[in-house]
């Protein structure tokens, strides 16, 4: 690691002044000029989608995999002990027409977070009205050359999701949806 790191400090002063010619900040321009880009209410908005896709189309655009709804027929059951490895294996019998998987087929699953944990996010939201319906998140970006004002532009990284939605790790072949409450 100590020489990982030796390595890293003659590096990273490099990148960054090929990094200050390549977006032509002048030597007049101090680091300390630049400003953080912090999430507030001034750099951020949630704008509503109108005729937006429904949400399994939307999450398998984003993860580039198949998404299908379902219904749990019961409670998964555990068999990993907790504590013993990040990743759980359960035991999930699912009731949807049209998803076809046999045993030992990796399935990857979005479950349905608390609601009182999602409350309590989206009570800490501002300019999100109704939390059901589909967003698409947009974050003020200041440019810091001497042409350009600021621009608002779409954050490409998040695709319009369900703000109440939050997902797990995409795994090798499928991914479904359900409401395990």
């Amino acid at each position: 690691m100590c020489a990982q790191e030796q390595c890293f400090r003659k590096w990273a002063p490099e990148v960054f002044k090929v990094a200050c010619d390549s977006f032509c900040l002048e030597p007049d321009v101090s680091v300390m000029e630049m400003k953080s880009e912090s999430l507030n209410i001034n750099t951020v908005r949630f704008l509503p989608l109108k005729n937006s896709e429904p949400l399994e189309k939307l999450l398998a655009k984003y993860h580039n995999r198949k998404v299908f709804k379902f219904h749990a027929k019961h409670t998964p059951k555990s068999l990993t002990n907790l504590g013993e490895n990040i990743k759980a294996t359960i035991c999930l019998e699912i009731s949807s027409p049209g998803v076809k998987y046999e045993p030992g087929d990796h399935v990857g699953i979005f479950p349905a977070n608390h609601w009182k944990l999602v409350d309590g996010i989206i009570s800490r939201l501002t300019g999100c009205d109704f939390p059901e319906d589909i967003v698409q998140l947009q974050i003020l970006k200041e440019k810091q050359s001497l042409e350009e004002a600021n621009d608002e532009v779409k954050d490409i990284f998040y695709e319009p999701l369900d703000i109440s939605y939050s997902t797990i790790h995409a795994f090798d072949m499928k991914i479904v949806i359900g409401d395990f409450n």
